[in-house]
């Protein structure tokens, strides 16, 4: 049923049954769940990928900003 802007009050409601009587109608099945699964496994294999990256990235960045300040700031000739 599509909604439009000349919809009734009634025909929206009907609209909303029918949508939320389909989504209860769904129901969980298991090649959804092992899907459902993979998925947040491969998720969160990357963000712990993604977050070592940063950490490397930032260890470089520190170590020469420590390098730098390190050197001497009077440099004698």
């Amino acid at each position: 049923m599509t909604i439009t802007a000349k919809s009734t009050k009634a025909e929206i409601l009907a609209a909303y049954e029918a949508l939320k009587a389909q989504q209860e109608a769904q129901t969980i099945t298991w090649p959804l769940v092992i899907s459902t699964a993979r998925t947040v496994a491969r998720e969160a294999r990357l963000l712990g990928e993604d977050a070592y990256q940063a950490g490397t990235v930032t260890a470089q960045w520190i170590s020469r900003i420590v390098d730098e300040l390190k050197k001497p700031v009077l440099r004698s000739a």
